[in-house]
């Protein structure tokens, strides 16, 4: 096999297939064991060593060279910390439904400015990873008139780990907060009750139901009707502190609105990517496309794109043709 300039054994047993790279632990070249930042050259004789129980470390990227062994890793550890994020996510949850805890969209946002945290996920993986408990955020939130007035103080939570990512964070921060806050003006009626009724009512920011999607409402109190997806992780709370303004609400036949959605897509870098992607997105059923963020790493790159879409079957066909892009490794809708 003649092997590309500075290959390593990680690229080479990326390259025998993903899974022998992710339990590699180490190599021997010509009979001898060498560090897995070793470069090879053509003629060598490569035996890859594993074990059932490893785990690919983060310092592989730094050296590995192929775009295989690079896109295999960078997917890795994306969705280790997604991971991560789901299970902070989900002790958060508990301990809120244990103490019986309602915080609202605006608690949260105070939240997050008192303890400096850029955003729920970087509050969550800091749970999953133990740099912050349940209880003690609990113990800073229960009292929520010093929550509003800005009295929490929390020396003891450490730092957060900028990651290498966090200028695609902050891109796709901005343009979230844009896509959540854009208006969402509606010609449309809801039904609620079983009939049809022509009610003051708006779109929940957290979860931006669309049409096709299953949806439930939230008597507020200066808003009217607050509709959220039945899937949002924010009815639970709702639910606890007044059952009551909970109502069954559907969508009508007809709805004449276009959405805001997000959609992220990650993949391989190569010239004309991104004209491949905007033009799928516009040709089919003529999408209109309000904005797009693209930064590359690498080999790789992230990118958002807000749209305008009918209803939720619209968005999945949406997603679909993209993945059948050429080098688009994930899409799927963005919702936080």
């Amino acid at each position: 096999k003649i092997l590309p300039i500075n290959e390593t054994p990680i690229d080479f047993a990326f390259d025998i297939n993903s899974e022998v790279g992710y339990k590699c632990i180490g190599a021997k070249v010509n009979g001898k064991i060498v560090p897995l930042d070793s470069k090879l050259k053509s003629g060598d004789q490569i035996e890859v060593i594993t074990s059932k129980i490893k785990k690919p470390h983060q310092d592989w990227e730094k050296f590995a060279v192929t775009h295989k062994a690079k896109s295999d890793i960078h997917k890795y550890f994306n969705n280790e910390r997604r991971l991560r994020i789901d299970e902070g996510r989900e002790l958060w949850g508990k301990k809120l439904k244990k103490m019986k805890l309602t915080l609202s969209e605006d608690d949260m946002i105070k939240l997050l400015a008192r303890l400096k945290f850029e955003s729920l996920q970087h509050m969550y993986l800091s749970l999953a990873e133990g740099r912050l408990s349940a209880e003690e955020l609990y113990e800073l939130v229960k009292d929520r008139n010093k929550l509003i007035s800005g009295e929490i103080v929390s020396p003891w939570v450490k730092p957060i780990e900028k990651v290498q990512t966090v200028k695609v964070k902050e891109n796709e921060q901005s343009l979230f907060e844009t896509y959540i806050k854009s208006a969402r003006s509606t010609k449309n009626k809801i039904i609620a009750g079983g009939d049809v009724k022509d009610l003051l009512f708006s779109y929940a920011n957290c979860c931006n139901p669309i049409p096709g999607e299953d949806i439930i409402g939230f008597i507020s109190k200066t808003e009217g009707i607050k509709i959220h997806k039945k899937s949002c992780k924010n009815l639970s709370n709702l639910f606890l502190s007044d059952p009551q303004r909970i109502i069954d609400v559907q969508w009508p036949e007809q709805v004449e609105d276009e959405f805001f959605v997000g959609i992220k897509i990650s993949g391989e870098d190569r010239p004309g990517m991104l004209n491949e992607i905007t033009n799928v997105i516009s040709v089919y059923s003529n999408t209109n496309i309000k904005s797009v963020s693209i930064a590359s790493k690498g080999s790789l790159f992230d990118g958002t794109v807000i749209l305008m879409v009918k209803n939720v079957t619209h968005l999945n066909e949406l997603i679909e043709k993209i993945k059948h892009i050429e080098g688009v490794f994930e899409v799927k809708r963005f919702e936080e």
